[in-house]
């Protein structure tokens, strides 16, 4: 969502008029490019108003601050660990508009910049992302919260896209874009490559469903089915919000149904393998749950949920049923080990899929240019020492007003890295 304060004229530097004009474009800017843009006239130094603003975690590494100084007349950009720009050729720009007292048109060029150098939109939030303003916050929320769940019980992430139309964005059509997006985003964990994307265009009136590529085309009949039959019937009679909700549901149902674990990048020993069946593996480096482990995979599914459910200690009748049960699968599983243990010996084999810890963690690089060495008077070098610093820190570049990152979050700080490929998905449209 869009921030509430764009502009922050604390040294009283910009007319109220160039002001609201300044906050109606950034407005426009963040609706529909995504990224947070705040302007800010102070004389303390870039990395310490950096420091101070909080957009959110998420949101802070696609955010841009603009820092003017009216002693110094001197302006300067800070750009979030995402955003790809040049900071010092930026903060020259600037600074000669600001100058002149032409505000507007200094944020106006920097916006236009920001677009040639990020020629694809930001993400509003990691689950949903309105760009065309379909969808009124009882639905956004709904979204976020089942997307949300999704992501804490079984580490997936998935985000739904909806573009007003491909022109703003692309000459090209809904499956290019949709493909670069999802690996610009970086959806889904990277071992895995099990991340998903609903996008839509309103006015091209088009469909895409785009999956991770550790799924391979493997889903893509039951994609294409979700598209014809929840997705299309709805969006014909104009239920936009709805058929966006049932449909990214029915995908949450799907990956639910179909997880992919990580396979040892390890060579395996051919003779090792036996004469029965390959493994089915996707082009992700990934391979589908069978046998015990989907059952247990869906076992564990089946006691998170009982855990979330209201009054939460009814199930707590169900011990005595399910004691022996576990007992049970637990012998099964040592009997089943030994037998793999055996027949693999010779040659390394593929460890059953188990929930990645560190999923939630990502590294961000920064890859900005950063402003020279200035010799003016003592006061000028330490506003421009500190705007140097804060293209530099990436500790402060992407922290908000606190340090504390709850593993409990049901959602994540960062894409994680994830990948598709031009098979993994369908398409349609109404």
């Amino acid at each position: 969502m869009v921030q509430a304060q764009q502009v922050q004229d604390q040294r009283q530097a910009i007319g109220s008029g160039q002001e609201s004009q300044i906050a109606a474009v950034l407005r426009q800017h963040a609706s529909t490019w995504g990224h947070s843009v705040q302007l800010v006239t102070s004389e303390k130094s870039a990395v310490q108003l950096w420091n101070q603003w909080n957009p959110g975690k998420f949101k802070k590494q696609y955010a841009v601050l603009v820092n003017y100084n009216p002693v110094l007349k001197k302006a300067h950009v800070t750009l979030g660990s995402k955003v790809k720009g040049d900071v010092a050729g930026w903060s020259g720009q600037i600074t000669r508009s600001f100058q002149g007292q032409q505000f507007v048109q200094g944020m106006q060029t920097l916006l236009k910049n920001l677009k040639a150098s990020n020629a694809l939109p930001a993400p509003q939030e990691n689950h949903v992302s309105d760009y065309a303003g379909r969808l009124d916050a009882q639905t956004r929320k709904n979204l976020t919260n089942q997307l949300g769940s999704l992501e804490k019980q079984l580490n997936l992430e998935g985000t739904v896209v909806v573009l007003p139309a491909l022109k703003p964005y692309t000459p090209g059509n809904i499956e290019a874009f949709a493909l670069n997006l999802f690996n610009a985003w970086g959806v889904g964990n990277p071992q895995k490559n099990d991340g998903f994307m609903l996008l839509v265009s309103m006015q091209d009136r088009k469909i895409r469903i785009q999956m991770g590529k550790g799924y391979g085309s493997a889903l893509n009949a039951q994609t294409s089915k979700i598209i014809q039959t929840t997705l299309v019937p709805a969006f014909k009679a104009e239920r936009y919000q709805s058929g966006i909700e049932q449909g990214t549901l029915a995908l949450i149902g799907l990956v639910k149904q179909h997880p992919i674990r990580p396979v040892s990048t390890q060579t395996q020993n051919p003779a090792s393998q036996g004469q029965g069946a390959p493994v089915q593996q996707s082009p992700g480096n990934s391979e589908i749950l069978s046998g015990w482990d989907l059952f247990l995979f869906k076992f564990q599914i089946f006691m998170d949920n009982l855990q979330d459910r209201p009054g939460g200690v009814g199930w707590m009748f169900l011990i005595p049923i399910l004691l022996p049960l576990i007992f049970v699968i637990f012998a099964a599983i040592v009997v089943t080990a030994a037998i793999r243990s055996t027949l693999r010996r010779g040659g390394p084999g593929p460890t059953p899929g188990r929930r990645n810890s560190g999923f939630r963690h990502s590294h961000h690089h920064h890859d900005h240019p950063h402003s020279g060495h200035h010799n003016d008077d003592d006061a000028q070098r330490a506003f421009m020492a500190g705007a140097a610093a804060s293209t530099l820190s990436s500790s402060s570049w992407d922290s908000g007003s606190s340090s504390s990152d709850s593993s409990s979050s049901s959602s994540s700080d960062s894409f994680s890295g994830g990948s598709s490929d031009s098979s993994s998905g369908s398409s349609g449209d109404w």
